[in-house]
């Protein structure tokens, strides 16, 4: 078949035709117009003789004698040419030069990115992101043709494929760089996407971000800050809820023990801002001894006397954790509530929330009524951090941790299973109070640093506690799957299709 554009079909960009060509039967097959989803093209060209066709490629005809008339062996020679487009499928090469004074091809999608054409642009290419070298053949006629993409399709022209690569290699190292100090950060910090998982810590991040805002706009920041300073105790204790095993307590239940450890909070913390107040100092405009950080106005009333590191320091908060786990206590006598080691550590930290959210009230209360003292920035920032977030973390994950050991010794009379968290409950109330006393004095970022120390020291420790009361609820299912947790009463049942207490189905 010739490779001569110009013998070709008109209609396809060439200027003439031989007579060779005019008696060609499928010269309507030309390369440009080979697609069968062009219905234009298939009604407008005559349909050729397939069947002769294949007779042809499969049975060429024989070798032509010199004696022959002129027009036999110019038939001849036309079969052999369709023999042979048969079998190549009309994928000869085409000169370029005379392609190049065609109409623009439909079809075409750019040349391959080593085509010469693109030569200038390779060597800069080149130069920036080399390549590794390849035995493979790089003339520009061997090279296949590149697969049509969504981007050349839209942009309608032929752009080389190299070109859309461009910053790819600095943005892997870029990604590789920044990925080696911040990927670690990222999987230590997954865990607290539970904190915002379901609607309701949503909805209450949400209220609470809504009221702030109203009362900073009134000019009141104490109440703003009051409000704030509930939703990091109750997003906690929604996110710990999520990992009970099996069965959901009542919720009214739930509301009763909260409500008994707010009003213990309420009447420990004003009791304990009353004493400081009376035997160590009296101004400032905050309650301080509901949560420290007196910071320059405790350093001004000189150092704590006996009576308030004994009171504030260890009756205080030896009562106020006695307090928060009696009700929890009392509800063992039900079934629901002792049946898993996590009834314990919800209780506890339900009823710990309480008393963080009663003592903050007590601590802001003056400030809400005649407005917040003066302080620095970077103290007010530390106290606003250390109220919200630190303190808190460490009052309900306290109180979690003495609920666990209590319900871990009580199924199982294992002394060494609540040693662990019923110290780390303990010590950090403890740790906390005194460390208050002691430090306030020295300065806000001196006592928001024991703090913060203290609540990640607490932090480790509940996360190892709750992971083994987890795993203790869970072999109540069975290693092998064979009891499973009805969906409707919510209470262990062998696995099979209805549930063994209330009957129900269990798909």
């Amino acid at each position: 078949m010739s490779d001569d554009q110009s013998k070709r079909n008109p209609e396809s960009g060439g200027t003439e035709t031989s007579p060779e060509y005019d008696q060609h039967t499928y010269k309507h097959l030309d390369r440009d117009q080979w697609y069968d989803d062009d219905e234009s093209l298939e009604d407008d060209a005559p349909k050729p003789d397939v069947s002769s066709a294949n007779a042809g490629a499969s049975n060429p005809p024989a070798a032509v004698k010199d004696d022959d008339p002129d027009h036999a062996v110019a038939d001849q020679k036309l079969a052999l040419e369709s023999a042979e487009a048969s079998q190549t499928n009309y994928t000869d090469p085409i000169d370029e030069e005379a392609d190049s004074a065609t109409e623009p091809d439909l079809y075409d999608f750019g040349d391959a990115p080593q085509s010469a054409e693109t030569a200038d642009i390779d060597d800069v290419l080149e130069a920036e992101f080399p390549e590794p070298a390849t035995d493979e053949p790089t003339d520009a006629a061997e090279q296949p043709e590149p697969e049509p993409t969504a981007e050349g399709m839209a942009a309608g022209s032929a752009i080389p494929s190299r070109l859309t690569s461009i910053g790819s290699g600095w943005n892997k190292k870029a990604g590789s760089f920044f990925g080696r100090y911040f990927n670690p950060v990222e999987t230590a910090l997954k865990p607290a996407s539970g904190l915002v998982a379901t609607s309701t810590q949503r909805a209450i991040v949400g209220i609470a971000l809504v009221v702030a805002l109203i009362s900073l706009l009134a000019d009141n920041s104490g109440f703003a800050l009051m409000v704030l300073g509930f939703v990091v105790p109750l997003i906690v204790v929604l996110s710990v809820m999520r990992q009970d095993v099996f069965e959901t307590e009542p919720p009214m239940i739930l509301l009763g023990v909260g409500g008994v450890g707010l009003v213990v909070g309420l009447i420990l913390g004003w009791l304990s801002s009353w004493i400081m107040r009376e035997q160590w100092f009296n101004f400032g405009n905050l309650n301080f001894g509901a949560f420290g950080f007196g910071g320059r106005y405790a350093d001004a009333g000189g150092n704590a006397n006996f009576l308030v590191w004994l009171l504030n320091g260890i009756l205080l908060p030896i009562i106020a954790l006695a307090a928060i786990i009696a009700l929890p206590i009392a509800l063992r006598r039900y079934a629901i509530f002792r049946n898993e080691i996590m009834d314990g550590t919800i209780l506890g930290m339900i009823s710990a929330t309480g008393f963080a959210i009663g003592t903050l009230i007590v601590f802001l209360s003056p400030g809400v009524s005649d407005g917040l003292p003066y302080n620095s920035v970077s103290d007010w920032t530390l106290i606003i951090f250390a109220v919200l977030i630190v303190k808190p973390v460490i009052i309900t994950l306290g109180g979690a941790m003495l609920g666990t050991a209590i319900w871990r010794y009580m199924r199982d009379a294992d002394i060494n299973g609540m040693i662990l968290p019923a110290a780390a409950s303990v010590g950090a109330w403890l740790l906390l109070s005194l460390g208050t006393i002691q430090l306030q004095p020295a300065g806000v970022s001196v006592e928001f640093l024991w703090n913060l120390l203290i609540a990640g020291a607490v932090f480790v420790i509940y996360r190892r506690v709750v992971t083994a009361a987890v795993a203790i609820d869970s072999a109540a299912l069975g290693d092998a799957g064979g009891r499973v947790v009805c969906p409707n009463c919510r209470k262990i049942t062998p696995a099979a299709t209805f549930c063994a207490n209330c009957g129900e189905s269990l798909e």
